[in-house]
């Protein structure tokens, strides 16, 4: 084996042979990758207590890379209470999110929302009102 160059100090080949045998293999399974864009509304109108992304459950929100995490950034000129419906098995499931407390108006709001293989996920307002943002990122950071 040729002695590579730059490699003069004392045990160098072993050093690079532990770090590209070990070391790096578990650099590269700590990696996570670039979050994913699933869901982005501005300034929409929305009615209370209705599907936010769709009411149609094939064009709801899913996960491309499950188990995952949803994070979900959220704005509405009015206040309300924001529920997130998890669909498994053809059942939407509510969820209330802010831990049912009411969201004050024109106030930014972050989820975190574990997504598993096969659900889908919308959302529903309780007020007719304006989002004035809704931002759904997928992060892959619960592997």
């Amino acid at each position: 084996m040729a002695q590579n160059p730059n490699l003069k100090m004392p045990f160098a080949q072993c050093w690079q042979k532990l770090l590209t045998l070990i070391v790096q293999p578990i650099i590269n399974l700590l990696q996570i990758t670039k979050p994913i864009s699933v869901a982005n509304l501005n300034t929409v109108p929305v009615s209370a207590n209705t599907n936010i992304i769709s009411t149609d459950a094939t064009k709801q929100l899913y996960a491309r890379n499950p188990p995952c995490l949803f994070r979900i950034y959220v704005v509405f000129q009015g206040a309300g209470t924001l529920t997130l419906y998890r669909t498994t098995s053809g059942q939407a499931i509510p969820e209330l999110l802010n831990a049912g407390g009411q969201l004050s108006a024109n106030t930014a709001y972050l989820f975190d929302v574990l997504v598993d293989q096969g659900e889908k996920i919308d959302f529903q307002y309780s007020a007719g009102t304006v989002l004035s943002k809704l931002s759904v990122v997928e992060k892959d950071d619960v592997k």
